[in-house]
């Protein structure tokens, strides 16, 4: 049984930086692990660049699929701009971890999209927006784009 004493904020090998929550290393030890796995096998380098840089992509796409594929405030339809909000603006506890001394830390993007998908896409708990409403509502703002339509009214 591991004793919760091995696992603390520092990486277990250079003993510098924070580690990474799912490792007992930090990011800079895990990014230099890959580079020396990438180097001792060349013929692989290709494959897994291929598989980290579209794992990605396509679960956000489905993502957003799953949500409109737009903007609900502004109709923006280009995917990079494209965010998920929670309704209510209110992160649940469920999509951070706490750390032993008690500080909230979000889940990964990856770990928030399968848990939105065990969930089956609920359409109460997300929408989606782009970055730039996303940002102007937050901390209790008015995104410009609603402004200008209660204007308009």
């Amino acid at each position: 049984m591991t004793d919760l004493a091995d696992f603390t904020e520092l990486c277990s090998r250079c003993g510098e930086n924070p580690r990474r929550r799912d490792r007992r290393i930090c990011q800079r030890c895990h990014s230099a692990d890959v580079r020396r796995w990438l180097a001792a096998h060349p013929e692989r380098r290709a494959q897994y660049r291929a598989e980290k840089s579209g794992d990605g992509l396509r679960d956000k796409q489905a993502l957003m699929e799953a949500y409109g594929g737009r903007c609900v405030c502004c109709g923006e339809t280009e995917l990079a701009f494209l965010t998920l909000d929670h309704v209510g603006g209110v992160v649940p506890d469920d999509h951070c971890r706490i750390t032993a001394d008690g500080r909230r830390h979000r889940i990964g993007s990856a770990n928030l999209y399968h848990k939105i998908k065990a969930e089956g896409f609920p359409q109460d708990k997300y929408r989606c927006l782009c970055f730039n409403c996303n940002a102007a509502r937050s901390w209790g703002r008015t995104c410009p784009h609603e402004l200008a339509r209660e204007n308009a009214a």
